[in-house]
């Protein structure tokens, strides 16, 4: 199957996007893996749909139309970083002048036939972000994030044009310490990827439970080489049995999403775990960051659920979208808004077993004939974060298209539209919340507090769990499990 790695939406003033569509894989010929269908395909129609949305309102940026040049990072930020020299080549390739003709008719002022990217949205992953960030930032490109989180990525002497709509980890370290404070958990362990995320994060959370008298008993720094990771695992395991005076039943997790299900994979493992007996007489209390993938169906999968059951996981606080959820069930073959998205068609073949162009005689599934039902669908947690990302660049360029957009986007001052623009959109979106950036150019710090529970290991408890507030936190109405989920809700977290 060939893989698409970008795709391009026409319009008068390009966005750029950087989305994981793919699965990291160690191939030097090819190193994207699987379709990423939460995390991949439904964060890039999430940016799709709020152009669609942007660009029905005609008296938004004088009626110009936005686009796209969307790339696929496939979780590699040296891919990633290869891959967004596009958004360099968009700004110095040289042809006609054809994409610059103003309504006017004002003289062309560049050769070039392809438009400049006006800022971008992207990556997932706090280390591609850095890659990215320190490419863009060369030619004064704004970027914004959905969801790197690292807490450097606040630092503006380092990342002059880099915001988020996601808040920095330094505040998820805070609430993993009030949780383990509000439980009475004194003595802990921490377990944090050897990447950006990880070292910061765990740096983080040291020194938020220095200053709540947490002590931290089992410290682990976990590689993605198998051999260093498996090593890592087998002392992480060791260190924690029951016969072991030093361990620290509590794990901190602070990994990135790539790594989670081998951590759980390998603990099963290294503790021999067959049965959920067994598990109960060794088992961990995960208390995980938000590189835990709630929509990840494999942490549910034989005897990784057994190590994954009870886990507490933070998790950013996103409301549903609902009319986002109705666009993307009604994503069909053959439908405009299907066909200009190429990996639909790839996660249709994947997804439904299903092959394109087959004869309507013939005994294998045609993809053509197939539509989503709202049983096959769920929807990545994080669209919100996407949505919100597209429309403060729209809402910047708003500001900064007076009074001539055409003239405006040829020739913008990529530090006035971040300092002036970009850092001071207020709106109101599509879920009605307010949003604005911090001084820092980070999102709002609040995030929802869960427990593991799969359905096919215990009865349905959402009425038996009541929220469970901590310091610095309100609870949150409603809380309880969800019918679609695996997740019960404990309470709710924000910053003061």
């Amino acid at each position: 199957m060939y893989l698409v790695h970008q795709i391009r939406i026409p319009g008068d003033i390009l966005l750029g996007g950087v989305f994981p569509v793919h699965t990291k894989i160690s191939n030097d010929e090819d190193p994207c893996g699987e379709i990423a269908e939460t995390r991949g395909v439904h964060r890039v129609e999430a940016m799709l749909y709020a152009l669609d949305k942007i660009n029905e309102q005609k008296d938004f940026l004088n009626g110009y139309k936005l686009g796209a040049l969307i790339l696929d990072s496939c979780s590699n930020p040296s891919y990633a970083l290869n891959q967004s020299l596009e958004f360099v080549r968009d700004m110095i390739g040289s042809s006609d002048a054809s994409s610059y003709v103003c309504e006017d008719n004002t003289p062309q002022q560049m050769n070039r036939d392809r438009k400049n990217v006006a800022a971008v949205v992207g990556e997932i992953s706090s280390s591609i972000s850095v890659q990215l960030a320190n490419l863009l930032q060369l030619f004064r490109i704004s970027q914004v994030s959905p969801g790197s989180t690292s807490s450097s990525l606040s630092d503006k002497s380092q990342f002059p044009f880099f915001a988020r709509t996601a808040p920095s980890d330094y505040y998820q370290a805070k609430a993993m310490a009030d949780i383990a404070a509000k439980f009475g958990w004194i003595y802990v362990s921490l377990v944090y990827s050897a990447d950006e995320y990880g070292q910061l994060g765990a740096d983080a959370f040291k020194d938020e439970a220095q200053k709540k008298g947490i002590c931290i008993a089992v410290e682990e720094r976990i590689h993605n080489k198998q051999e260093s990771f498996i090593e890592s695992i087998d002392n992480l395991v060791e260190k924690l049995q029951p016969e072991e005076s030093t361990g620290a039943r509590v794990v901190i997790l602070f990994v990135s999403t790539d790594y989670v299900l081998q951590l759980l994979h390998y603990t099963a493992e290294r503790m021999n775990l067959t049965t959920s007996s067994e598990y109960n007489e060794k088992k961990l209390i995960w208390v995980a960051s938000d590189g835990w993938d709630l929509s990840n169906a494999k942490y549910a999968e034989g005897v990784n659920q057994l190590v994954a059951e009870g886990a507490i996981v933070l998790a950013l606080s996103s409301q549903k979208v609902p009319d986002f959820n109705e666009y993307f069930l009604n994503l069909h073959p053959g439908s405009d808004k299907f066909e200009r998205n190429q990996w639909l068609r790839e996660l249709w073949q994947v997804k439904f077993k299903c092959e394109f162009g087959a004869p309507p005689e013939s005994s294998v599934n045609r993809c053509e004939d197939i539509r989503q039902s709202p049983e096959s669908f769920s929807v990545n947690d994080k669209v919100l974060y996407v949505i919100d990302a597209v429309y403060a660049i729209a809402h910047a360029l708003q500001q900064n298209q007076e009074p001539e957009i055409c003239q405006s986007m040829q020739n913008i001052d990529g530090t006035e539209f971040y300092n002036n623009y970009l850092l001071k959109v207020n709106f109101e979106d599509v879920v009605g919340r307010n949003f604005h950036f911090s001084p820092q150019g980070d999102g709002p710090a609040n995030y929802t507090i869960l427990t593991y529970k799969p359905k096919n290991m215990h009865q349905k408890m959402g009425q038996e769990s009541d929220p469970v507030p901590v310091t610095g936190s309100t609870a949150k109405p409603g809380s309880g499990a969800s019918p679609a989920s695996d997740y019960i809700e404990l309470g709710y977290w924000e910053a003061k």
